[in-house]
């Protein structure tokens, strides 16, 4: 039994890493320019999480590995093809956007509301990138840390409810479509 509607198939499977593609690497690279076409920079991004977005989405629809997958994958292609997210920040960004992945394709067939699943997932998320900050700053001897993940979760808290907004209902419209060509 499935809680989507949405059955595993190579389509389906094959919708959500492009997904995954566009939301990873278009949406924020079409944020970044609109942030520099405004004068707001990188901050644009920091404050909406677009690349959050795709993992959550393609863990809910393709399972958790390819979540997993598109989460880590995602950093890696965005900074690759357009320069960002920041190098320093690419192995915590890959930890914390594969946990979102990874934790949404676990929880996709339980019998609860995506609004929690997604915020289960934003909880992991973000706990897993402080453990890792904590980890790196303790081994490097470097001030990146866990404040740097609190002050991120503050500056970025329109794109959290943005996530748990768009990502439940990007769910229920990609449920509704796959239907139709199965």
């Amino acid at each position: 039994m499935k809680s989507l509607a949405v059955k595993r198939s190579l389509k389906a499977d094959a919708a959500a890493l492009i997904v995954a593609v566009v939301g990873a690497v278009l949406i924020p690279w079409a944020i970044h320019v609109f942030g520099i076409l405004t004068g707001t920079g990188n901050d644009l991004g920091t404050i909406l999480l677009p690349m959050h977005l795709s993992a959550m989405v393609v863990g809910l629809v393709a399972g958790p590995m390819i979540g997993l997958f598109s989460g880590i994958m995602g950093p890696i292609l965005s900074y690759l093809l357009c320069g960002m997210p920041a190098e320093s920040m690419i192995f915590a960004f890959c930890f914390e956007i594969g946990a979102y992945g990874l934790i949404c394709g676990l929880l996709r067939d339980l019998k609860f509301s995506a609004v929690w699943k997604v915020m289960i997932a934003q909880m992991a998320g973000r706990t897993l990138k402080a453990f890792v900050l904590w980890c790196c700053g303790s081994v490097l001897s470097v001030g990146a840390g866990v404040q740097n993940v609190l002050h991120a979760t503050l500056l970025g808290l329109p794109g959290i409810i943005l996530q748990i907004i768009l990502v439940p209902l990007t769910i229920s419209v990609f449920s509704r479509l796959t239907k139709y060509y199965e």
